[in-house]
């Protein structure tokens, strides 16, 4: 290669050279990016007061859930499981064991049924479905019990799993009693005073013993508001309810003192019977229907309490004596621990005076001799 040649190669280069420096100073001049006198950035911090209270997110105690759970709404709950358990009585065992009876008993309470050797294991070490226990597992089985068998992801929500708990209390032919709230726990269904829902919390009132009385919070409710329909501050004047008359005084003069019962001459029994439905998990309402968690409520209206014959109420009912009337009922219905002290009935009560007037409307359509409420 001659002298000529490498003149050429080096003239290149050092054009490249000279144009990538060129380039740099022109790409500062527009891009230019003024140097900061303090290298870095400010965080601001949002100023906080020394005396400001953390908030802290409250539980709520199981016990309240339980008392203000819907029976009906865990009835519904209970289709996810139907592929792998079935809830009658003397149901068939399928992939799960059958449920019925199992809140209050041991782990492993179906004879024969192979459960995983984990369950096996806590059944052995004495492990009974008590309400708490039922509700861990309920929440995340695999978390609560390590090596369970149990694909099933759980239920996150609190008041669902109380729905399902209470429901699943109720396929018992003597269901273990509800747990008691400490005092100073306010139940939710107590605070929301209006809630048309207050008519059929589920099963919580025959706690004390399955056939003790009136259950779950709806059904017991409405069992008892049912039972407690008389028509009677006087009960001599049903013989008059043919005609009429002398029942539409007794109630005309009720009225005058309480709103629930001037609310009858328009309630709206279908309404009433949609309130009921959350009570069917506990009662039966047809003539002749059988007694469950609660006694049958044909009739109710203006019968005497504790008046079943066969169904073992609790002690506080059987001894309150007297009978249903319009008074009683609504006063139970509403408060059925402080109309009745030491019922088994823990539910909260009914606030909303027309779902209350709506139910006893229907449970007095429910009898061979109703009270002519309406014209």
């Amino acid at each position: 290669m001659d002298t000529f040649e490498l003149n050429k190669i080096a003239g290149a280069l050092l054009g490249a050279l000279i144009f990538a420096m060129v380039l740099g100073f022109a790409s500062e001049i527009v891009f230019y990016n003024e140097v900061p006198e303090v290298p870095g950035f400010i965080v601001e911090v949002a100023e906080t007061d020394e005396d400001a209270v953390e908030e802290v997110v409250e539980t709520v105690p199981l016990a309240v859930l339980l008392a203000n759970a819907d029976a009906s709404a865990g009835e519904a709950a209970t289709r996810r499981c139907s592929a792998c358990h079935t809830f009658e009585e003397g149901g068939a065992n399928r992939v799960g064991p059958n449920l019925w009876n199992v809140v209050g008993g041991p782990m492993a309470h179906i004879d024969g049924f192979g459960y995983s050797s984990a369950l096996a294991e806590r059944a052995a070490a004495g492990g009974e479905w008590s309400f708490e226990s039922l509700n861990a597992f309920l929440e995340s089985p695999r978390n609560y019990l390590s090596g369970t068998s149990m694909a099933f992801n759980g239920i996150r929500d609190e008041q669902e799993r109380a729905d399902l708990i209470v429901y699943m209390r109720s396929l018992s032919a003597n269901p273990v009693p509800l747990p008691e709230a400490e005092a100073g726990e306010a139940a939710p269904a107590e605070d929301a005073a209006a809630a048309p829902q207050d008519a059929g919390a589920p099963m919580a009132d025959q706690a004390a013993a399955p056939a003790q009385e009136e259950p779950p919070a709806g059904t017991a409710d409405t069992a008892a508001a049912t039972a407690e329909t008389d028509v009677a501050t006087a009960p001599a004047e049903p013989a008059t309810n043919e005609t009429g008359t002398g029942a539409d005084q007794v109630v005309a003069a009720a009225a005058a003192d309480n709103p629930v019962i001037a609310l009858l001459a328009n309630a709206d029994p279908d309404n009433g019977q949609r309130v009921a439905r959350r009570c069917a998990a506990c009662h039966t309402f047809d003539s002749g229907g059988p007694n469950r968690v609660g006694p049958n409520l044909w009739g109710v209206v203006g019968r005497d309490k504790a008046a079943v014959d066969g169904f073992r109420y609790s002690s506080a009912m059987a001894e309150h004596g007297g009978s249903w009337t319009l008074e009683n009922l609504i006063a139970y219905l509403q408060d059925p621990r402080g109309q009745v002290p030491g019922t088994s009935m823990i539910f909260a009560g009914i606030r909303d005076d027309g779902d209350l007037a709506d139910l006893i409307a229907y449970m007095n359509a429910q009898s061979d001799n109703p009270l002519p409420f309406q014209e």
